[in-house]
């Protein structure tokens, strides 16, 4: 369990800021997200329609708004047929996140995997990396020990080979009581 800390008026203000500013920047990135994607469509450049589209939902996962962002996943998931998409790793690992935030952990689950099956034959070691990562907090949530550490020992056995220890974050636990 976390240690609960009482900030100060002036922190308090401070954060209520930072989170203001945090949500400008997001609308921003929203905002440019579209544009390009637009942009991109014009051109009939659809590989690249694609990725924007799934920047958008990441920017609405960013905002919160998770039901919009979902939508906006699963648009993109009939992209890749439509546009003969090779990889779509980026929609599978982002929407696996976005599952794994809201608690659906079996699709949170079959993404992740899916996206990891697109890095190992890429031998994207990086992408890999945060993926096990992710797969080791998920199962974390679980209460799969075992497999928690699988995964999080191979994403820190990856990093200790490419030499970046800055590419996962260990969450807290979300278990339910």
């Amino acid at each position: 369990h976390r240690d609960l800390h009482v900030r100060s008026r002036r922190q308090r203000t401070m954060c209520i800021r930072d989170r203001s500013r945090d949500r400008k920047n997001y609308d921003e990135m929203l905002y440019h997200n579209k544009t390009s994607k637009e942009f991109y469509r014009k051109l009939k450049r659809y590989k690249s329609v694609f990725e924007m589209n799934v920047q958008v939902a990441v920017s609405y996962d960013y905002l919160n708004q998770d039901e919009k962002s979902k939508k906006i996943y699963l648009e993109t998931k009939q992209m890749i047929p439509k546009y003969n998409i090779k990889d779509a790793s980026s929609l599978y690992q982002n929407f696996a996140t976005l599952y794994k935030k809201v608690g659906v952990s079996d699709s949170a689950l079959f993404y992740y995997e899916k996206a990891q099956k697109t890095f190992k034959a890429k031998d994207d070691l990086e992408r890999l990396i945060v993926n096990y990562n992710n797969l080791g907090n998920l199962y974390i949530d679980l209460d799969n020990d075992e497999k928690a550490l699988s995964n999080l020992n191979k994403s820190l056995l990856l990093q200790k080979q490419v030499r970046d220890l800055s590419l996962i974050h260990i969450s807290e636990p979300t278990r339910r009581s």
